[in-house]
This record gives C-alpha cells, structure tokens and sequence, in this order.
C-alpha cells in the first residue's frame, strides 16, 4: 500500500497527508505478512514515521501473521 511504502522510506509528511486528509486507514494490513505501517516503519527503523503514525491512531496490538506486534519488530531492529 502506499501508506507502507512511506512509512519504510519515512515519508511523514506523506504519511500525514495520506492519513488526515485521504483518510486512509492507519491500521491497514498490506503484503504477504499482513504488515501495518507502523510495523513496517519500526522495521525500516523509521522512528519518526512510527512516531507519527501512533499520533495518528495506530494500533500497537495489531498482528502480522506470524502473530507479531510492532514491538517486537522493533525490538529485532
């Protein structure tokens, strides 16, 4: 999704643009691994985008399908 691909590139203004004014879902799931956005911008190592996307109502509990939160991604970066 392009929500994912700017939060892996750290794309915040995007990501603010694409979240507030497009209402796009901050908590999509996109990709083989059902990734969020905020998982992949922890993966990305992307703090402000990640940053950014808790502001914005990211879900800190939502699971990828190897059942994996965005914190223990980040916790492997």
């Amino acid at each position: 999704s392009a929500l994912r691909v700017c939060a892996r590139r750290g794309a915040v203004e995007t990501i603010r643009v694409l979240v507030r004014e497009m209402r796009v879902d901050v908590n999509e799931q996109s990709g083989d691994c059902l990734y969020t956005p905020l998982i992949q911008a922890v993966k990305s190592n992307q703090i402000d985008a990640a940053r950014l996307l808790l502001d914005l109502g990211a879900n800190v509990d939502v699971k990828d399908t190897n059942e994996l939160v965005a914190q223990v991604h980040a916790q492997s970066v």
